[in-house]
This record gives C-alpha cells, sequence and structure tokens, in this order.
C-alpha cells in the first residue's frame, strides 16, 4: 500500500481530477504530495475518505480474491505464493526461504539459478518499472528500501503498519489457511476474543 500511494496518482487526493486518466499516471514530486503522515491518517480514516477507503478496499480485495482466482484456475498445488519480503537480496538464500522453496516447487537445482539475479531487485524505490537495477542488498541499498523521493526520502512510520495489521487481520488468516503466508504480526493483531468473560 505504501508503495502503491508514492508510485500512483490517486484521483480522490491529487490535482489530476480526471479519474480515469489519474488511474493511469505514476504520482511526480513536481505535481502531488505524499508523506508517511498523510499515508497514516488516510489508513487511519479507512472509509472516512474517499483516498482511505481505496487504499484498504481496492488491495484488500485483491489480496484475497487473486489468490483464491489463481489457485481455482490452476489448482492449490500449481501456484507458489511467497513474501515479497522473503525475496529480497539479502533474504533469499535463507534457509528454507524463497529460493528453497523455488527450487522445490519447480524441481530446478538451486545451483541452476545465477547469483547475480538473486541479489538484484527491480522496479524499487524511485525506480519505476523493470528496467532499472536499484537494490543489491547492500547495507546502503537495504537503507533506503521503502523510502521514496516524493514523501521526501522518509519511509512508512512503522505504527502505521499496526493500523494496516488491525485492517488485514482477516485477510491476513486466509493468507495463512488458504495460501501458506504467515504475517504473524498481522494475524495476532488483535488478542483473542474470551468467550468466558475472564
Amino acid at each position: 500500500m505504501w508503495a502503491a500511494y508514492n508510485f500512483w496518482v490517486d484521483p480522490h487526493l491529487d490535482a489530476r481530477q480526471d479519474e480515469h486518466t489519474a488511474k493511469k499516471l505514476w504520482a511526480s514530486p513536481a505535481r502531488e504530495y505524499r508523506s508517511p503522515e498523510l499515508f497514516h491518517e488516510l489508513v487511519v480514516s479507512a472509509h472516512q475518505t474517499k483516498s482511505g477507503g481505496r487504499l484498504l478496499d481496492t488491495y484488500r480485495r485483491q489480496t484475497v480474491t487473486t489468490g483464491r482466482r489463481l489457485t481455482a484456475l490452476a489448482g492449490r498445488a500449481n501456484v507458489l505464493f511467497l513474501r515479497n519480503e522473503d525475496m529480497l537480496p539479502e533474504h533469499v538464500d535463507a534457509p528454507l526461504g524463497f529460493l528453497h522453496q523455488l527450487s522445490n516447487f519447480t524441481g530446478l537445482d538451486r545451483g541452476s539459478f545465477s547469483p547475480a539475479g538473486l541479489h538484484t531487485m527491480m522496479n524499487c524505490n524511485d525506480q519505476k518499472g523493470f528496467t532499472t537495477e536499484c537494490g543489491d542488498g547492500s547495507s546502503n541499498a537495504s537503507s533506503h528500501r521503502g523510502s521514496y523521493e516524493i514523501a521526501g526520502g522518509r519511509k512508512m512510520l512503522e505504527n502505521t503498519r499496526a493500523f494496516i495489521y488491525l485492517h488485514y487481520q482477516e485477510e491476513c488468516q486466509i493468507w495463512a489457511a488458504e495460501f501458506g503466508v504467515s504475517y504473524p504480526d498481522c494475524v495476532n493483531a488483535l488478542p483473542p476474543v474470551d468467550n468466558d468473560g475472564v
């Protein structure tokens, strides 16, 4: 959600009013305003603002319906779900991580994957599109990950994540149960309800 907020023009938030055209435009620091604080307010406002509701609902629906459509079309055994953060250059070789799962799923030998490709990132931060390398797992690249020029080079506020997890708890439970993708902090965003009144 943070990346999309910084990448795309929002027809309800930005001055470019044509909703049909705005959906196709990348946000520009010269034309649009972004900040971690404004993003936080939109997440907290949820359905009290069009932009907050759009941020939450659009991605919430897609995260479940896309996975379910894929598994209905191809069969659960033929779809591999992975967490984006497990594909980061510094984590790709972790035991039982991305490369291990990909190798087991495809039947390809781990040694067949090019180390150069495994430790490279595309389409991140301000590098929009799939043609420019933008991260190699170094500490310098990691420190800038999740920051955008349009937002003053700052990252999403950490307490915003907690609100996103509250909004997405049901989806996180579905991801864990149906797709094998677990975000424990999201699944457990709210304490379990004690039906005994204790």
